[in-house]
């Protein structure tokens, strides 16, 4: 879980290059911004640490987060990671892509998950997001 928290900071600290606008919510920003693949990160990192395996749908990993809450759940949009247009992919990697809103001048967002390093409480998330097609 410590490191969960670390690279959240991390993130919050160095910041994100984005064209959307900002939103005091983060619950209420569309699912591509990047802040919504890095909380859906934490969460799918501790889901598959306590089950040693990957969720097999968005819906899976949402119902799983809403059970076991964390300050990130409520970050995260589940209703627009749902939307036919995301896609979630499970292999030995996860892939999850959200689309653009080019007229609110919002990027795609693709992001690939890999499998954490589970060691108790502590969790290392290993994800890889990229903005744009």
């Amino acid at each position: 879980m410590r490191y969960l928290k670390v690279l959240l900071i991390s993130l919050l600290f160095t910041g994100c290059a984005s064209t959307e606008k900002k939103s005091s919510d983060s619950s209420q920003v569309y699912a591509g911004n990047l802040w919504q693949h890095a909380y859906v990160a934490g969460i799918m990192a501790n889901y598959f640490c306590a089950k040693n395996r990957w969720p097999q749908t968005i819906n899976e990993l949402g119902f799983y987060s809403k059970k076991n809450p964390t300050p990130m759940d409520s970050k995260i949009n589940w209703e627009h990671l749902s939307k036919k247009e995301v896609t979630f992919k499970v292999k030995s990697d996860v892939y999850l892509r959200t689309p653009a809103k080019k007229s609110e001048g919002i990027m795609s967002v693709r992001s690939v998950h890999q499998y954490p390093d589970c060691k108790g409480d502590s969790i290392k998330v290993n994800f890889h997001p990229t903005m744009g097609d």
